[in-house]
């Protein structure tokens, strides 16, 4: 299924995430690109674990502008 995918993929993942380890992101972004699909890995630490993209917006908001998802 992922050699379908057309567009570039960034893979955000949070050190300290328990639930969702970095493991799985690192492994999602080696099977896209072992399938031609460009992508960037991103991560990143903090305090909050997995709610890290809830209460740690900042970090978040810094990761999204400099992928070039989000412009200021």
């Amino acid at each position: 299924m992922l050699p379908r995918v057309q567009a570039k993929v960034d893979v955000i993942g949070v050190q300290s995430d328990l639930l969702f380890p970095l493991s799985l992101q690192q492994e999602m972004h080696a099977a896209l690109e072992a399938a031609g699909v460009e992508s960037a890995l991103w991560s990143f630490d903090s305090v909050y674990g997995h709610d890290a993209f809830l209460a740690d917006q900042e970090t978040l908001a810094t990761i999204l502008v400099e992928t070039g998802i989000f412009t200021v």
